[in-house]
């Protein structure tokens, strides 16, 4: 059993990043301060008058001290200046600020009704294995559409102790034509599955039952089932907004529904061909094979497959670094166990440096657009990383460049990178400027990622917390497929 109190929810619901709440002794919580100032430029306590319900009254005491009470009144002079110290982080940034807005159009407070402490009474709920109102049997498993413009996966059936409300929680649902993010894929009859919204819906809020089936394949066009079922809704992506990070996913094998899902191996073998297992390359072996001659058994099997675990050992994944630079990224994937197949870059002096770094790469002095003209073979590997100029993005750069429109087309690039190279992941890092101030430009590459059928999330990462001696922010993307 458990304590609840029931509202009508709002699927949109973005939490404060930073909330800031001023407490005083007073039950109102969406009460506000009002400070006249005096002729002496100081605040009065006597000056404070409280607005509730755009209606003023006197003020509800603060809990003073024993020291303070003391005394009729403590004045503070705020007209002496004093230093503050200027944190690069004091400021809003674009981001940042939608999500103030956001979140003040979806918390506008509504007008408050005081309910006296003897009529607060605790509601308990229990879980049912199903109901029936007018008639009509609700039960885990069904689809509903809310009079909101939302939809529900019932999961759980609740009634209150009183048995006069019903209940529904489970998996709530936005159409993706309807989703404010622009790096979601707006496609007919798709829906998105909000994963970190659990709000309790009231049975007033059900408009209608609805067909919504819950899929892994990564087909947002030419899905053969959903050909056959025109009118049915289908939710193959999960979206979660945890803090700062995003991340936007393919609805896994387990979430799927019966009946329309396919096993990873094969949805992978579809995309990729056929792979090995725990990589594509194989190590050097230490040392070559040896034969113990006085092992007493009469035959020596020199056909033994491998154990899992010896394949662990001998092979690796191959790991391919776009715009590599000197090799930075190379360095941690290879320190990571993965093997330097390629790498290409636009700067003569990158390239010729990289390949000092690693003599077992190839690495080719040239920009995307030419690499990608290499064959299908040669290009497929595990895992890939391009980050792209970011010059044009970033926060300082004020004032137009000559190359500032090779490398804005460069960072759309990233998606035939994907398609080329079809790796299990992807990953990119890019100045913090992509989000803030060319979101617009970030959602296009996040969507083109989810089109091709890739899972992604996102986030702002600041370096010094990962062992680097700088304060920059950067965006980190992973993609995985």
């Amino acid at each position: 059993m458990s304590s609840f109190q029931a509202r009508e929810p709002s699927i949109l619901e973005i939490a404060d990043p930073s909330p800031t709440t001023l407490e005083f002794d007073d039950s109102d919580t969406y009460s506000s301060v009002t400070l006249d100032y005096g002729s002496d430029g100081l605040r009065h306590a006597d000056d404070v008058v409280i607005i509730s319900d755009n209606r003023p009254r006197d003020p509800t005491p603060f809990l003073l001290s024993a020291n303070a009470a003391a005394n009729l009144r403590e004045l503070v002079d705020i007209t002496i200046p004093t230093f503050q110290a200027f944190d690069e982080d004091d400021y809003c940034t674009d981001e940042e600020f939608e999500l103030l807005l956001q979140s003040w159009q979806l918390h506008t407070p509504s007008p408050s009704v005081t309910t006296p402490v003897e009529e607060i009474r605790e509601t308990t709920i229990l879980p049912l294995e199903e109901v029936c109102i007018d008639g009509i049997l609700y039960k885990p498993g069904q689809s509903l559409e809310l009079y909101d413009g939302s939809y529900l996966r019932i999961c759980t059936v609740l009634k209150d102790s009183t048995g006069a409300a019903v209940y529904f929680s489970g998996r709530q649902l936005l159409k993706t034509r309807t989703h404010a993010g622009t790096y979601v894929p707006k496609e007919r009859n798709e829906l998105v599955w909000i994963a970190n919204v659990t709000d309790i819906i009231p049975f007033h809020m059900v408009k209608r039952f609805v067909n919504i089936n819950f899929t892994n394949i990564c087909q947002l066009r030419g899905d053969r089932q959903k050909i056959a079922k025109p009118n049915d809704l289908w939710c193959r992506l999960k979206e979660t907004l945890k803090g700062g990070e995003v991340s936007i996913e393919y609805v896994s094998f387990v979430e799927a529904d019966e009946g329309y899902k396919i096993e990873p191996a094969i949805l992978r073998q579809l995309w990729r061909g056929k792979t090995r297992a725990f990589g594509e390359e194989d190590r050097p072996r230490d040392s070559s094979l040896v034969i113990v001659l006085d092992n007493p058994d009469p035959v020596v099997d020199l056909t033994c497959s491998e154990s899992v675990e010896e394949r662990k050992r001998r092979r690796q994944y191959t790991f391919g670094d776009g715009f590599c630079g000197a090799g930075g990224v190379s360095c941690g994937a290879r320190r990571a166990g993965l093997y330097n197949k390629w790498a290409f870059d636009n700067s003569e002096h990158a390239t010729s440096t990289y390949r000092l770094n690693f003599e077992d790469a190839y690495c080719e002095l040239s920009d995307i657009f030419s690499f990608l003209t290499s064959n299908d073979e040669f290009l497929r590997v595990d895992v890939s990383h391009g980050s792209p100029p970011c010059q044009t993005f970033s926060p300082a750069h004020t004032i137009e460049g000559v190359h500032d429109e090779e490398n804005s087309a460069c960072i759309f690039s990233s998606a035939d990178l994907i398609r080329r190279a079809k790796p299990r992941v992807h990953t990119m890092e890019e100045t913090s400027g992509l989000l803030d101030r060319h979101r617009d430009t970030l959602h296009r590459v996040i969507n083109d990622f989810i089109e091709i059928g890739y899972s992604v999330r996102w986030c702002i990462l600041r370096l010094i917390e990962y062992g680097v001696p700088q304060t920059r922010k950067r965006l980190l993307v992973i993609a995985s497929g």
